[in-house]
């Protein structure tokens, strides 16, 4: 009879450890790092993707001295670019104040930025972000462009995916890139 109450009790525990093993395992398939390839880019130091369309090339003119990825349509209507560079002082929201002059710095005859909006989200990963837009001039000082930017803190770096056009119907295809980073 002791045997039986034991099993009883057994049995459960048995059951919802099974249960756990299995969502462990699927979290553990969930978490891993998907592989470099065409259209994914994959960093493996500080574990993040970013997908982009498959047809953008590789750009290997950068110009940006924190910029470790860039990639443009083929009719380079628009860019994307990652970017790692040391953390700083500043909570995350008052970041995007710093950029006009970051990318002033980078196009040095560029100008008339203004930041449109600027918000506190969460990825799909559950990393909290800022995201914000700004437009602005180009180099020639005709050509208007309008960026986005993700930016995030991860241990001692701010980590920002942006992405620019100057084709107003590229704008949606390139918040999906934003919408795909994702921490692992």
């Amino acid at each position: 009879m002791k045997n039986l109450s034991v099993m009883f009790f057994l049995l459960p525990c048995l059951i919802a450890l099974s249960a756990c093993s299995s969502m462990l395992s699927a979290l553990k398939i969930s978490d891993q790092l998907p592989k470099n390839s065409p259209g994914v880019y994959v960093n493996q130091e500080y574990r993040f993707s970013v997908t982009y369309p498959k047809t953008w090339k590789k750009d290997s003119n950068i110009r940006g001295p924190d910029t470790i990825f860039q990639v443009n349509e083929p009719m380079k209507i628009g860019t994307l670019s990652i970017s790692i560079s040391p953390k700083g002082e500043l909570d995350l929201i008052r970041v995007p104040h710093f950029f006009p002059g970051a990318l002033q710095a980078i196009f040095p005859n560029s100008g008339e930025y203004e930041i449109l909006s600027k918000k506190e989200i969460t990825l799909d990963c559950g990393t909290d972000a800022v995201e914000f837009e700004m437009d602005w001039l180009w180099e020639d000082g005709q050509t208007s462009l309008k960026s986005t930017f993700t930016i995030v803190y991860k241990a001692d770096k701010l980590i920002t995916v942006s992405t620019t056009s100057w084709y107003p119907e590229e704008l949606p295809s390139l918040k999906q890139i934003h919408r795909s980073f994702k921490f692992y």
